[in-house]
């Protein structure tokens, strides 16, 4: 599936990801994060 509309999350969606990725970093999944923080920059943006 193929959708380039916008995508809505809230506030706490987005603090839930964020605190997931810390957690990945916190263990060295240091690739893993790095690619994770990358999309979820991308969702701000």
């Amino acid at each position: 599936m193929d959708c380039k509309g916008p995508i809505f999350l809230s506030i706490v969606a987005i603090h839930e990801i964020q605190k997931g990725i810390s957690l990945l970093q916190n263990k060295v999944a240091t690739t893993k994060t790095s690619a994770l923080e990358i999309w979820l920059t991308g969702l701000r943006a």
